[in-house]
């Protein structure tokens, strides 16, 4: 199917729309003559992963009078984000980029952080001295799943790295993440925080140009990709896919698949059934969930009035909700919220419970319900539970794991049988961290799709149905 239906990020230029004038933004501050340091912000699925894998591909445009590399880390494909791990991935990753192996006997993977720290010094000067590089680029992805392991040595160690005297105007970092520097660094109570030398950038929706544009490039592609494909869209087709998904890069990419398939399949249009197929994907009740629950009670309370048209006197808390997060839009009455979808799952939604449940007496079993798989229909069951639907990737994930219950997969082989050599490791674990979400009781501590450390995943207590 289209790449642009792809439910991971854009990991090559074809598949990335929209966000130029940010990447634009980004690759003038970094490489300017002094860098500036860069905290990219944004919820969840707002597009700051594929953003980053776009700025190795436009440095390799650069003239070559001008020579740039970019190391990116991502913290979600490691099995552990300890300090050690991250201090020899950066290392690692630079040894490899300035072809510097002779230097690999003398560090150990058992080496402390500050070994590698100073093994990583030398190299840069390697790298900027003798190598003559301009600028290197320093990328970390999802940093909110690495500061909470990392100490006040490390941080400071990383400002030292953005302030030492010998690579000040030639080492640059672009840090997304979810919350801001100052929020993921605010308990160290740090002499010189790590968060004052960056400037911040903040990701939101898209603009109305961008949002077409996304939308044009998914049905000529989807037209490209199907048998005998002819796959229109008319105003009103199109007015509703924005007004239900929002401008919201990810949500636009899921209910555009959702409308290229109906109308390839049926050869005529059902707003209604996309439209029930988009609001009950278990992507789009994830994401909506993880949108709500991270604001604060404030901030919670002035979506569900605005959701159920009631009035809400904090404009502090509405400005905040609309230019900090996206998440509200000014309109001729106001304020409302960006898409219908999320506005319509606002109106619907119940506070959990708080009286003591079966799920902390689940936590407690020694062995957990059976994990029925049935592959045909892209369902599994946790012993007498409701069916949980998988999408496309997840089923394919699933079947893989079925195929080797109770074996330890490495990532590397996961990636290859399930998405093919030409995709990133972190595909693995973001999915298997959606598919955990479904499955597991806690996902925090799962039971059926369990990690081995350094090893990779296992899948227990599961079996295939017919």
């Amino acid at each position: 199917m289209s790449e642009f239906f792809s439910r991971e990020p854009a990991f090559n230029q074809k598949e990335f729309i929209g966000r130029n004038a940010t990447l634009q933004w980004l690759l003038r501050r970094v490489l300017g003559g002094t860098p500036q340091d860069i905290n990219l912000l944004g919820e969840p699925r707002i597009g700051k992963t594929s953003i980053l894998y776009q700025i190795p591909i436009r440095l390799a445009s650069l003239s070559p009078l001008h020579r740039s590399m970019a190391i990116l880390l991502s913290p979600a494909e490691w099995i552990q984000s300890t300090p050690n791990i991250f201090w020899e991935t950066l290392y690692r990753k630079l040894q490899r980029k300035i072809k510097q192996d002779n230097t690999a006997s003398s560090l150990s993977p058992q080496a402390e952080p500050y070994d590698f720290f100073q093994a990583l010094i030398d190299l840069l000067n390697v790298a900027i001295n003798k190598q003559n590089y301009d600028r290197i680029l320093i990328l970390i992805d999802d940093f909110d799943l690495l500061a909470p392991h990392l100490t006040p040595d490390d941080f400071n160690w990383l400002r030292s790295l953005t302030q030492h005297s010998l690579l000040l105007n030639h080492i640059a970092f672009i840090i997304a993440s979810l919350d801001s520097l100052q929020k993921l660094s605010k308990n160290l109570q740090e002499i010189s925080p790590f968060h004052n030398v960056f400037a911040q950038h903040r990701v939101g929706l898209f603009s109305s140009s961008e949002a077409t544009l996304l939308v044009q490039k998914a049905i000529e592609s989807a037209n490209r990709d199907l048998p005998d494909s002819s796959i229109t869209i008319n105003q009103e087709a199109f007015q509703f896919l924005i007004a239900e998904a929002g401008k919201h890069p990810a949500l636009l990419r899921i209910i555009t698949d959702y409308y290229a398939l109906h109308t390839y399949q049926r050869q005529h249009i059902h707003l209604d059934a996309i439209r029930a197929d988009f609001r009950y994907d278990e992507q789009v009740l994830w994401l909506f969930d993880t949108l709500f629950h991270r604001r604060t009670p404030e901030e919670q309370e002035a979506l569900i009035k605005l959701a159920h048209g009631q009035p809400f006197a904090n404009e502090i808390v509405l400005n905040h909700l609309a230019y900090h997060f996206g998440l509200i839009e000014r309109s001729n009455d106001g304020y409302k919220i960006f898409s219908e979808a999320f506005q319509d799952w606002l109106r619907h939604y119940t506070p959990p419970s708080r009286q003591p449940s079966s799920p902390v007496k689940q936590r407690i079993q020694h062995t957990p319900p059976t994990l029925r798989y049935f592959p045909t229909l892209k369902q599994v069951t946790i012993g007498d539970g409701e069916p949980i639907q998988l999408t496309r990737v997840e089923n394919r994930l699933m079947s893989f794991f079925i195929d080797h219950v109770n074996q330890v997969c490495s990532q590397k082989t996961i990636l290859d049988h399930v998405w093919g050599s030409n995709r990133n490791k972190s595909v693995v674990e973001k999915t298997i961290n959606r598919l955990r979400s479904k499955i597991e009781q806690d996902p925090s501590r799962p039971q059926y799709l369990v990690s081995v450390w350094g090893q990779g995943y296992m899948l227990k207590h599961a079996v295939k149905e017919p």
